[in-house]
């Protein structure tokens, strides 16, 4: 390949392994997800973690509270820690024991109500390591008779977070039975859209010895069965291992050139110890962007910083958010601007290039500072990987733009289409559509931090609140909203444009008194749940945005 480009290298190897043949991504999925799923955030809800601030710690009900008020979508939610004792890596395989959420029933309304707010539901479940003390291992006879054992004839055990388990051999009968019933019972019982099973793809042993088998004989019983469970439901994984899963998976999450992981402009972006400035490569997209969905890890932090934005979008990258990352966004005044936000970025331009294959990809400058990536269909992204303003080319003669820190610029068959832009007022930008020849703001950007100032958390320009923060649902008592500076002083408002936003179901609404105080009350009915407020005040032309308070209505 002398001479050729990266691309004629990838499509050599396509060629040579037959994978121009294998189905694409839109054929793995079934007529509602092919619908949908690229316009989908992937959120990641585990029940035993805090949804919704500290109280609701272990409280499962706090998840379908979430579910209910998340605004934006759709989103293919991802369960973890639902089954058994709501543990994260406890009792595997027991996924269909739901205890913790009081049994089937709960599990359904789960599931009925990540569907009600038209969303796609899939579950955590993992295939290759189980617990000895879990209901599924004692009625199959224990570890002894499922687990692997090394060369040495000892069973291999497995630890995540002090649990203990032991790697199984699903090429045996009754453990491969138990995996594909579940699955069957997952999408016929409980009617889930697609399920996530862990690690399948982060077995590269080879324990043949085990059974007499050829080698590579464990590697190859996942590849089968994966195959047989893509059959059932589509299936997604972590992105590591061999590229023979991609055949019949229908997402890869994380992993590959740590491009999501919080130590990552440490590694990749700057001089490593001789001074030479490290290059990141799409590799797994490059390759494969049109047969697989590609994700963020799901373990991991998800897309919460410009700079996580900026490689997602370059990497062609979906867009991934945690639920229990809601507590903090809260209290940083943000809310759920930050889903919202990555929802609008999923819709407008990750969406766009969902199942299309990467044509290209290079550095515009010598700084590294700022990417081009070409799809099929000709969507193109020029990002910017720098934490300061930086003006980029628009297609043809159209001339630069100012994007924000760390902004992007996505356009189509050669017209722009969607942006991070630049704006003095406010510091992280705002996503702006491209109308009438320009781009129009249409959401005040927030991230989590802005990258490159690891220690400046961004906060909304006014700060909101609202007393009582929680509610009776029936009954008169109001909540006042007061709007402040973020360090709580006074601020003028006079002759200023106020504009009240209210989600959620509709639960409650806002109040005006004669002397100008805003209110909100709960409606008639008495329905429990979250309703988030927010303000948007115009003085002189600018736009200043408040915090996102959040006001629960009980039925206390």
């Amino acid at each position: 390949m002398a001479g050729g480009t990266a691309f004629d290298l990838f499509a050599a190897y396509r060629a040579d392994n037959g994978m121009d043949s294998w189905r694409g991504l839109p054929e793995k999925l079934g007529p509602q997800l092919r619908t949908g799923l690229a316009d989908a955030v992937h959120l990641k809800v585990d029940l035993w973690q805090p949804t919704g601030g500290t109280w609701a710690t272990g409280r499962p009900e706090a998840a379908l509270e979430y579910l209910r008020a998340v605004p934006g979508g759709p989103y293919s939610v991802e369960l973890a820690s639902y089954y058994s004792d709501g543990q994260h890596d406890h009792h595997y395989p027991d996924f269909l024991t739901f205890d913790y959420l009081g049994g089937p029933a709960e599990f359904q309304r789960l599931i009925d109500t990540i569907h009600d707010g038209g969303h796609y539901a899939s579950a955590y479940t993992n295939p290759t390591w189980w617990h000895p003390d879990s209901r599924a291992v004692a009625e199959l006879g224990g570890v002894e008779r499922i687990g692997i054992r090394d060369g040495r004839g000892k069973l291999v055990t497995k630890t995540h977070t002090d649990n203990l388990g032991y790697l199984i051999g699903g090429w045996r009968k009754a453990p491969r039975a138990l995996i594909l019933d579940q699955l069957r019972t997952f999408r016929d019982t409980y009617g889930l859209d697609m399920m996530f099973q862990d690690e399948i793809a982060r077995r590269e042993y080879d324990y043949s010895a085990d059974f007499c088998a050829p080698p590579y004989a464990y590697g190859e019983e996942l590849v089968e069965q994966t195959a047989q469970s893509a059959a059932i439901l589509p299936i997604g994984t972590e992105g590591v291992g061999g590229d023979r899963l991609f055949q019949t998976l229908a997402s890869s999450l994380g992993f590959f050139l740590n491009t999501m992981q919080g130590d990552r402009a440490n590694t990749y972006d700057g001089p490593n110890r001789n001074g030479v400035v490290v290059q990141q490569w799409p590799l797994g997209t490059a390759v494969m962007h049109d047969k697989v969905a590609f994700y963020p890890h799901n373990l991991d932090r998800g897309v919460d910083t410009t700079e996580n934005l900026s490689w997602a979008l370059a990497f062609g990258l979906n867009l991934h958010y945690q639920a229990q990352h809601m507590e903090r966004d809260f209290r940083a005044g943000r809310g759920f601007e930050m889903l919202k936000g990555l929802s609008l970025v999923q819709r407008r331009v990750a969406g766009r290039y969902f199942g299309r294959r990467m044509t290209g990809f290079r550095y515009l400058t010598e700084d590294l500072k700022v990417s081009r990536t070409v799809f099929d269909g000709g969507v193109e992204i020029v990002a910017s990987h720098d934490i300061q303003p930086r003006a980029l080319p628009l297609p043809g003669t159209l001339g630069t733009v100012t994007v924000a820190p760390h902004g992007f610029v996505a356009s189509e068959h050669g017209t722009p289409t969607y942006a991070l832009i630049d704006d003095a007022h406010h510091r992280p930008g705002h996503l702006a559509r491209w109308t009438g020849g320009r781009f129009v703001p249409e959401l005040a950007w927030y991230p989590a931090d802005l990258a490159g100032y690891r220690s400046d958390t961004i906060h909304a320009d006014l700060r909101l609140t609202a007393t009582p923060a929680e509610l009776p649902a029936a009954g008169t008592t109001r909540a006042a909203l007061a709007l402040a500076a973020w360090d709580g002083a006074p601020v003028d408002l006079s002759g200023a444009d106020i504009e009240w936003e209210i989600e959620g179901r509709p639960i409650a609404h806002l109040v005006t008194d004669a002397d100008g105080s805003v209110w909100l009350a709960p409606d008639p009915g008495g329905a429990t749940g979250w309703v988030t407020v927010r303000a948007v005040v115009t003085r002189g032309g600018v736009p200043a945005y408040s915090g996102v308070e959040l006001v629960k209505l009980t039925d206390g």
